[in-house]
């Protein structure tokens, strides 16, 4: 381990002061936001900052002088004077709950180290026929986001003016603070409340996004029904949601599916529900008739003593299955329409059966063979 105070520049009996501020001037020489894609200032900043993290702390800073580096683990991380939320993120906070349980907490709110606010979620719906949600679509919707400010390109600053690195938490976005404890010293890191988290102060806010970083914009999107989609369910758009704060991943577009009753078909699942009507005559005597389906008109042969609300299956003309192959099946539903006006010539030939079929009309009928023929018991 490289020798503490020589990466401070400072001397092995520097104040207190003085450490802090060399820590600065170093911190704000070396930081990111001033070295893009500079490796070797990237690492000379976590020395740093490591450097100030145990010299910047009385017990720490004595242990160092008393082991060296020999030990890291007698100086940083967890040992017997004290825990480091920063360090032992996993482990600590399975701690910090059961202080705050008895202790009333440490000095406020448990957080952690800001790397960006992800963007919010967004939500929409969208209305599709029957057809549509059968077999998909292509479809273009118009959507009202949260995009990083075009003018600003997210630093929240007016072009041209200058953006510096937070006084108090030196760009790192966070602030730590040292409590005494009945278990010993603990390490809590916050937010940094002056720059929000962000690591920078602006001094003369965007004129567009007024400073927010980001703004409203219209934005459309062809989205890709798939095949199968149900009614009530729910599509899901990466990355098409609020663009994120410093940084942050961007949200999610979520898109709820409404779909349109059709004039005859029902669903289930995957499968198609058709109720179809036929006269009496051709439930008795039998018959070919045509139906529709989803993929075009189809033959279907009504056995002669169909019975009503007998059902036949059409295998393989349901709807197609979400993100699989193969599609469902269409049950047709017999529904024997009975006719209630007769002429005159219809009556007398329907009496000829009945007389057939020994069925008086005088109430007084032997045999019930034509009810049965007509109703089906």
């Amino acid at each position: 381990m490289d020798n503490l105070y020589n990466i401070l520049g400072v001397d092995k009996n520097a104040s207190d002061g003085e450490i802090k501020k060399a820590y600065r001037k170093l911190a704000q020489k070396h930081h990111p936001d001033r070295n893009k894609d500079n490796k070797e200032a990237e690492e000379k900043f976590k020395k740093i900052n490591q450097a100030y993290d145990i010299l910047s702390d009385k017990q720490k800073r004595a242990n160092y002088d008393r082991f060296g580096g020999e030990n890291e683990s007698q100086f940083g991380g967890f040992n017997s004077n004290g825990f480091d939320f920063n360090q032992n993120a996993d482990f600590a906070e399975g701690f910090q709950d059961i202080f705050e349980t008895f202790f009333g907490g440490m000095g406020g709110k448990r957080t952690h180290k800001n790397y960006g606010q992800k963007g919010r979620d967004l939500e929409s719906s969208i209305t599709l026929t029957f057809e549509e949600a059968a077999f998909g679509i292509e479809k273009e919707m118009t959507i009202s986001r949260m995009q990083t400010c075009s003018q600003c390109n997210g630093t929240g600053a007016e072009p041209g003016t200058s953006v510096t690195s937070c006084p108090d938490c030196h760009g790192t976005g966070e602030i730590s603070a040292i409590r005494q404890t009945l278990l010993g010293q603990i390490r809590t890191t916050q937010s940094c409340p002056h720059c929000s988290g962000s690591g920078r102060v602006v001094k003369t806010k965007c004129s567009q996004c007024r400073g927010k970083s980001r703004e409203y914009v219209e934005k459309k999107l062809n989205i890709k029904i798939p095949a199968g989609v149900l009614n009530g369910s729910t599509l899901k758009i990466a990355n098409e949601g609020d663009n994120g704060i410093n940084g942050g991943k961007t949200g999610d577009l979520y898109i709820n599916i409404q779909v349109q009753a059709h004039e005859y078909f029902q669903r289930d699942n995957y499968d198609v529900l058709l109720d179809q009507k036929i006269h009496v005559l051709q439930s008795i005597l039998g018959d070919n008739i045509e139906v529709p389906t989803l993929h075009g008109p189809i033959a279907l042969k009504i056995p002669a003593g169909t019975s009503h609300d007998q059902t036949f299956r059409l295998k393989s003309y349901g709807i197609p299955k979400l993100n699989k192959e193969g599609r469902g099946d269409q049950y047709v539903t017999i529904k024997v329409v009975i006719p209630h006006k007769l002429s005159s010539k219809e009556k007398s030939l329907y009496e000829e059966v009945a007389k057939e079929s020994g069925l008086n009309l005088d109430g007084k009928t032997k045999d019930q063979g034509f009810l049965k023929k007509i109703l089906g018991y």
